[in-house]
């Protein structure tokens, strides 16, 4: 019995000295990994000034530390930028209200940044560390070209708009809304970098031009003609048509022609009854010129009858077209 206790104590005595010398063993080899030194001037880098802005960059290489750099600068700018909200009048009847608020977001993606130079460049073990700087003036300058190319743009496409027939005009005042909230964009940028620009003109210019477009859209006349065989689909279209405030006309001579082609399909599949509704929105001026076209593949399943599919299908669609945003996308604008 006393060598059994007496095996069993060397056998603990020697995995508690085993367990001792592991420990010892990995302590002597972390302690042998180098810690990472980091240069003093990253630790504490320049603050930004009235001149100029500063990016402190790390990478593996020269070029992503420098684009890391230049991320830092722009993280600075998206930081400093709150969303930035507009109303946006809509005209209903003789009242104007403000019912449309669009946010505008910057994102560091979307801040170019042009002319900085690298200040420093070091590196420690296998990290490099770059220091850049960016001139606000050059910054602004460049910004303001920016939107001044932009409104030029508006302003091209804009020209002559009133002798044009209303759809014309709203594809028209559509087109520089999209310009205008790159526009937004950049002010928003300019603001965030030289805070006394005067954005109000500018702003004040936009919310014109979308107080027009909605007034156009409220007005302008569209026909819709569809193929025989898809009527069902024409009387859906004009219901969420007029729901969202547009003009259904039944005279030919509208301003807007809509024109759907396509068929629907029945089959039977596994039991079921199928029906595939596949048709084209296209969109010509009352003069024949062609505006836009979208094409809508609509399926639905039942297993009473092809009527039954017939209306889920349908269904697909009436819930495409919920929103004025639905509607304008079937026009091929924006919203």
């Amino acid at each position: 019995m006393k060598e059994i206790l007496f095996a069993k104590s060397r056998y603990i005595i020697l995995c508690c000295m085993l367990a001792l010398l592991s420990g010892c063993a990995s302590t002597a080899s972390t302690s042998s990994v180098p810690l990472l030194v980091i240069p003093e001037w990253v630790k504490t880098p320049p603050a930004d000034d009235a001149e100029y802005m500063y990016g402190i960059g790390e990478g593996y290489s020269v070029k992503n530390a420098q684009k890391n750099a230049l991320k830092d600068i722009a993280g600075k700018i998206a930081t400093n930028i709150k969303s930035e909200s507009e109303d946006r009048t809509l005209l209903a009847g003789d009242q104007l209200s403000s019912s449309f608020r669009e946010r505008v977001n910057t994102r560091i993606d979307d801040i170019k940044l042009t002319n900085y130079k690298v200040l420093k460049t070091e590196q420690k073990q296998s990290q490099f560390y770059i220091l850049v700087a960016m001139s606000r003036a050059v910054f602004i300058t460049d910004k303001q070209n920016s939107l001044t190319e932009i409104n030029a743009k508006i302003g091209q496409l804009l020209k002559g708009v009133r002798g044009k027939n209303q759809v014309e005009q709203l594809f028209a005042y559509n087109n520089a809304l999209q310009l205008a909230q790159q526009g937004r964009r950049l002010i928003t940028l300019l603001v965030t970098v030289k805070p006394n620009f005067d954005n109000k003109k500018h702003l004040a210019y936009y919310q014109k031009l979308a107080t027009q477009e909605a007034k156009v859209a409220r007005t302008a006349s569209f026909y819709v003609e569809p193929s025989r065989s898809l009527n069902v689909v024409a009387v859906e279209i004009k219901k969420a048509l007029q729901s969202k405030g547009f003009n259904v006309s039944t005279s030919r001579k509208a301003a807007g022609k809509i024109s759907l082609t396509g068929n629907i399909k029945e089959a039977d599949l596994f039991g079921n009854k199928n029906a595939v509704i596949e048709f084209d929105v296209v969109l010509t001026t009352d003069r024949g010129r062609f505006l836009s076209r979208k094409h809508y593949r609509l399926m639905g399943s039942s297993t009473v009858s092809y009527a039954a599919a017939k209306q889920r299908a349908l269904a697909v669609l009436t819930n495409q077209l919920k929103t004025k945003a639905d509607i304008y996308s079937l026009l091929g604008l924006k919203f």
